[in-house]
């Protein structure tokens, strides 16, 4: 199930806040209220969904206050219990230190650490090389007319290229993927698109 997008920004800023220290209830350490990291009862449907964006919310929050991992670097994405940091950290020790902090987390059944190790004297540029990248894959996606959906979301961390949105088909999907497969700079895809609101793929695309 997806949510428009004000939706979705709305409710992680509330459970941002609420996750982050000296919010309400935050300080009664013995209640349920006061657990910034205490799950909603998973349920089906929206509330599945709702549990997703609560793991999403917390998990970020959780990397923020961390003094151990740069948490605005990291994207945090939550489905079904699995969740995917990506990003970019200075170090291995980094990179564990994230994962630490969301696998520990009640209602996470598993970490995709897909976050990619770059030192900080080289992140400026590999960022900008990365902006870059981002731009040529758009123009190509929006240039095709197999894809139906011009607004697929394409993010690259140190030339992985992630894809994610809404496909209408399989043929759809196919051409995505193989188009930003075969850009020049792209060392890796990692699919997450999904058609009619399940994942086309769940393993990564092409590693080069």
């Amino acid at each position: 199930m997806r949510f428009h997008p004000f939706v979705v920004s709305s409710f992680l800023v509330w459970l941002s806040a609420a996750a982050l220290p000296g919010a309400a209830g935050a300080s009664d350490p013995q209640g349920e209220a006061g657990r910034s990291d205490a799950r909603p009862e998973k349920q089906d449907g929206l509330a599945v969904a709702l549990n997703d964006l609560w793991i999403t919310a917390v998990a970020k929050a959780r990397l923020l206050r961390s003094e151990e991992v740069p948490g605005m670097s990291i994207d945090v994405d939550a489905r079904d219990g699995v969740v995917t940091l990506f990003g970019m950290v200075p170090s291995p020790s980094a990179q564990a230190a994230a994962e630490l902090e969301v696998v520990k987390m009640d209602g996470v059944h598993r970490v995709e650490n897909l976050l990619e190790i770059v030192p900080e004297p080289h992140q400026e540029a590999t960022r900008t090389h990365d902006r870059a990248l981002e731009r040529v894959l758009r123009e190509r996606l929006v240039a095709q007319p197999e894809i139906a959906e011009p607004e697929l979301d394409v993010a690259v961390c140190n030339g992985i290229a992630r894809l994610r949105g809404q496909v209408e088909n399989a043929d759809e999907h196919r051409v995505a993927v193989q188009i930003v497969r075969e850009t020049d700079g792209v060392r890796d895809v990692v699919d997450q698109l999904e058609i009619d609101g399940e994942h086309a793929s769940s393993e990564h695309a092409a590693s080069y």
